[in-house]
């Protein structure tokens, strides 16, 4: 995400450069987060100065900074990154930028699109993997929709875990997912996620 907010770096107010250059001391091991704090009050509060007058783009440009100055975590990350792409985009439109990042931080999971839908294999969820498959599933779509593609095609290998995750199985068969044998592959839990409808033309 630090490479996103670099991208809208001159959108941020005097405080939010100040806050984005602290977090990059922070998250390359040149400072401390526990500095990070009071530079999310001050943006918080930069914040509530810019709604007060009316400039949106300060407004998503510091909401989408906030995220950044925690401390770094997969579970966090995946939780917000939606979220921080929808103010980060509504400040400036980096569109392109979003699938580097879903591949910086889950590699292999996210392939190159095929044909008109998007391929998410995840082959190991760990700590709370119905938490990173729901955020996941979020950006996945937001991709998918900024790519005019059809669907997002999903299989994960949960059926024969040395140590299944209970709950994440709950979550993966209310939201449609089926265990079927694949080509290739095996058994996995297998879904189609139709997100766009085209017109058909004949």
């Amino acid at each position: 995400m630090l490479e996103c907010m670099s991208r809208i770096e001159d959108r941020l107010p005097a405080v939010g450069r100040e806050a984005l250059d602290e977090a990059r001391r922070a998250h390359s091991g040149r400072g401390e987060f526990v500095k990070l704090e009071k530079h999310r009050i001050r943006c918080w509060q930069a914040v509530e100065l810019a709604e007060f007058q009316d400039r949106a783009v300060e407004v998503n440009a510091l909401r989408a900074l906030i995220f950044v100055l925690h401390p770094p975590g997969k579970e966090d990350l995946v939780d917000c990154l939606d979220v921080f792409v929808g103010f980060a985009n509504r400040a400036e439109p980096h569109y392109a930028d979003l699938e580097p990042t879903l591949r910086k931080y889950f590699g292999d999971c996210v392939p190159a699109a095929t044909g008109d839908r998007l391929v998410v294999e995840l082959a190991q969820i760990e700590e709370g993997g119905e938490g990173v498959l729901l955020g996941l599933g979020s950006v996945a779509r937001r991709y998918g929709r900024l790519h005019e593609l059809r669907a997002v095609e999903w299989i994960v290998h949960a059926v024969s875990c040395a140590k299944p995750n209970l709950k994440l199985r709950r979550v993966l068969h209310r939201r449609g997912f089926r265990i079927q044998q694949l080509a290739g592959i095996g058994e996995a839990y297998y879904f189609v996620d139709q997100i766009l409808d085209r017109p058909k033309h004949d």
